[in-house]
């Protein structure tokens, strides 16, 4: 009986031992793992929330940056009309030596800008400025062109082409819609 005793209590403690090892490996390795990828997982959602949050913010400002734009362009406003055309002339290398400006006429619902600009430049400059002008978003007409030669380009002012130096003279009206 005695026997039977000790093998009974040396059962009961190798199951006990088995217990312990069993919820210390069950706790170490994967509670404490499933804790850490909880963690993980809040802190991650936490970093989109904010970033979903930023992107609204951002999305917003665009919205009022466009808001701004349209009215800018849209704006039969002198100022606006030349920044228009000087934009045009700096993107094709243009130097506009004069500008003038006249005062807006309205026809109707229409507005019309008048100005008339100088410069001198290669001909080739001359002819990817006009059609820029002619291909913008906004309606802008040439009234008026006077072109006269100069001479030829100097190698300093000569890009990739060769070509006539001209004076230019032209007077443009922009179309804008009430």
């Amino acid at each position: 009986m005695e026997l039977n005793l000790n093998v009974k209590n040396k059962l009961i403690l190798m199951t006990a031992g088995i217990f312990v090892v069993t919820v210390f490996i069950g706790y170490s390795f994967i509670y404490k793992a499933g804790v850490k990828k909880a963690v993980q997982l809040r802190e991650r959602m936490e970093e989109v929330k904010n970033m979903n949050a930023l992107l609204e913010e951002v999305r917003v400002l665009n919205n009022k940056i466009n808001g701004y734009l349209t009215m800018k362009i849209n704006s039969p406003d002198p100022s606006n009309f030349l920044s228009k055309v000087t934009d045009i002339a700096n993107e094709c290398g243009i130097k506009i030596d004069s500008l003038n400006i006249e005062k807006p006429t309205k026809d109707g619902e229409y507005t019309f800008l008048s100005c008339s600009l100088g410069f001198a430049a290669p001909y080739h400059q001359l002819r990817v400025f006009m059609a820029k002008l002619e291909s913008d978003k906004k309606f802008i007409r040439v009234d008026s062109l006077s072109v006269s030669p100069v001479g030829k380009e100097t190698k300093k002012d000569q890009a990739k082409e060769s070509g006539i130096l001209v004076n230019v003279k032209m007077e443009l009206t922009g179309f804008y819609c009430s």
